[in-house]
């Protein structure tokens, strides 16, 4: 893939809300997530952990966590549900965890460098979930990356029999006839300074 095709997946990728009811293959689910095994790590050590769940009860379950918990978040019900909708038409979805391999090794060493490396740890599972969205995107499947759901890591840890720091769900299928949208950047001039 030449630069000129990759910038036009990063421009023209966008959030998926809506799913059709169509499974995806585990070929293409691999695919996707060898992409966000080879981002960019800490030291070699890929802090980040992937749960694939295509079970419908599972996913039925976090859904009705985030249904259940939405009057309970400080900015209203309207957005738990939105994300909910969001979870629950979503034939797969990606549970991302942080195993803190580095910044626990850290932390006995020095406490100076532990606030870097926890920071550090983030932002390599970040770098591996754009690298997952992006050739998921080139595969015909529509992802969303939501994070309101870690605000109910402990319930949803619970359904998906995991431990650890939530950081992100990434909910996977392919696109409904509804479109998505890409929404509008900010001005290079606005975003960009240079110092030569």
């Amino acid at each position: 893939m030449k630069d000129a095709e990759i910038l036009s997946v990063i421009r023209t990728r966008a959030s998926t809300r809506k799913y059709l009811d169509k499974l995806i293959s585990q070929d293409i689910i691999d695919k996707i997530l060898e992409a966000g095994i080879f981002g960019p790590s800490v030291v070699g050590a890929q802090p980040g952990r992937f749960i694939v769940v295509k079970n419908r009860e599972m996913i039925k379950a976090i859904d009705a966590v985030m249904k259940t918990n939405a009057g309970k978040v400080g900015f209203g019900s309207g957005m738990m549900t939105y994300v909910a909708k969001i979870i629950e038409s979503a034939p797969a979805l990606i549970v991302v965890y942080n195993t803190r391999c580095v910044s626990e090794r850290v932390k006995k060493i020095s406490e100076l460098y532990y606030e870097n490396i926890k920071l550090a740890e983030f932002e390599a599972i970040a770098a591996a979930i754009q690298n997952m969205v992006l050739i998921a995107e080139t595969l015909g499947v529509g992802t969303c990356w939501l994070d309101i759901p870690v605000l109910f890591e402990r319930e949803i840890n619970d359904i998906v029999r995991a431990e650890g720091r939530m950081v992100a769900i990434v909910t996977m299928g392919y696109v409904s006839d509804e479109p998505t949208q890409r929404s509008p950047r900010k001005d290079y001039s606005k975003t960009v300074e240079m110092r030569e």
